[in-house]
């Protein structure tokens, strides 16, 4: 694993970080927040507000209730600027500045929901928040474009803070071209997201990485080496960072937590706990 091509990748999206104004649409996941059909039907007295199913045309349109939903906020600000807070609040989805018809959005917002077909196994769930800035950086620029159409800014809150993606590119996204995200990109996407933790926490632990030249890539390696040995939880694998940080990066080759490692009997939270007590006792007679 390149730990470095991972981060150098993320970087090279020239992400922002500002909360969305006036959007033109949102796509909201109604499987997250099942009181936001409320919302938007209390926002549909003051103003008309033009939604649609993702689901509409497909097999799992029986199930539209409980999906993605594309909504039309171009008539109501008011709802729009509602909508921020909730976002931030909840992975609800994605908001928009397009100019394009609803017609055009919903038609490319089905092709990659669906990635090819319509078969209830093939969903790509590209609208979950903190999934895009993963997603994003596994495909490549013609696969951006395709999602993201010329001049569109497209905005996300990851659970962290507010990301946004302007496209750069002077040729919009052919409407009828079907996309198509191969199995390689699709197993890269948890490394991207592994990534997006990593600068997160390079940021949160910075005072404790200031021996380090690339603190962003050694804590990216070291994340990767809690997600080998076993813990693929994020609350799991920051412990194993914090481990890390107080002991060095190879602790976990040291007898007092290997030993600890082998019994396969322990969870591994309880991998953690033992190996974090292990630790205090360690630095308590140094």
């Amino acid at each position: 694993m390149d730990a470095a091509n991972y981060i150098n990748t993320l970087d090279s999206l020239a992400l922002t970080e500002t909360s969305p104004t006036a959007p033109q649409f949102a796509i909201v996941d109604l499987a997250v927040d099942d009181g936001f059909l409320g919302q938007l039907y209390d926002g549909m007295k003051q103003a008309t507000i033009d939604w649609f199913s993702l689901f509409i045309g497909s097999a799992w349109q029986p199930d539209w209730a409980h999906g993605p939903i594309l909504v039309n906020l171009t008539t109501s600000p008011d709802f729009a600027s509602e909508l921020v807070p909730r976002m931030e609040a909840r992975p609800l989805g994605v908001m928009i500045h397009s100019d394009v018809s609803n017609t055009e959005m919903l038609q490319r917002c089905q092709h990659w929901l669906f990635n090819n077909d319509n078969k209830r196994a093939s969903l790509l769930r590209f609208y979950d928040p903190r999934m895009m800035t993963p997603l994003m950086a596994a495909l490549n620029k013609n696969q951006r474009v395709q999602l993201i159409g010329a001049g569109e800014l497209w905005s996300w809150h990851n659970g962290h803070q507010w990301q946004q993606y302007q496209s750069t590119s002077d040729s919009a996204a052919v409407g009828d071209q079907v996309p198509h995200v191969t199995t390689e990109q699709l197993n890269s996407v948890p490394w991207y997201r592994l990534a997006v933790h990593a600068r997160e926490y390079a940021e949160h632990y910075c005072n404790s990485l200031l021996s380090h030249p690339d603190p962003q890539i050694w804590v990216m390696n070291c994340l990767i080496q809690a997600r080998e040995s076993g813990f693929k939880t994020k609350a799991d694998q920051e412990r194993w960072l914090r481990l890390a940080i107080e002991n060095g990066d190879t602790c976990y080759k040291q007898d007092t937590f290997r030993k600890v490692m082998e019994q396969r009997a322990l969870t591994p939270a309880e991998q953690l706990t033992a190996m974090e007590s292990n630790s205090e006792s360690v630095n308590a007679s140094v």
